[in-house]
């Protein structure tokens, strides 16, 4: 029975392979998804506890936590080794996220994470673009 949507894997490795076979996209994902991730745990990290736990050193079970799992779960499921380091370090944007989120509030966390979430989503966009758009016209010289 074949899979699909989500779990298809050999969609998500064809698209991985198709996309990441350009050394600048490569680069792109490494440098801009990790702080993208951390951003958004940042500020999922003032939603309401979903269990109420007592863990140490301010680490809340909310959506922050939940999203971390199933990212890091999503990954293990992709591939074993390399999943399993990404997936712990989704745990570690995951802990320091909510270390920073504890330590400045929200009304300085949101001012601090909407800056930098948006200037790393922006940024890699933006070369994105630029490579498309390059990709465009060498095909049109093609042609």
């Amino acid at each position: 029975m074949a899979k699909i949507g989500l779990f298809d894997l050999e969609k998500h490795f064809a698209f991985y392979g198709a996309y990441h076979s350009n050394p600048v996209n490569v680069f792109i994902h490494m440098l801009f998804v990790w702080p993208i991730l951390f951003t958004s745990l940042v500020i999922l990290y003032f939603t309401p506890p979903l269990v109420d736990l007592s863990l140490p050193y301010s680490l809340i079970m909310n959506y922050g936590f939940f999203f971390t799992v199933i990212y890091a779960g999503f990954y293990v499921s992709l591939d074993v080794k390399a999943g399993s380091l990404a997936g712990f370090l989704c745990f570690l944007c995951w802990v320091f996220g909510s270390f920073l989120a504890h330590h400045l509030g929200f009304s300085l966390a949101w001012k601090v994470i909407m800056r930098s979430g948006l200037s790393t989503m922006v940024i890699p966009a933006k070369v994105d673009a630029g490579i498309q758009e390059w990709k465009e016209k060498k095909q049109k010289k093609i042609s």
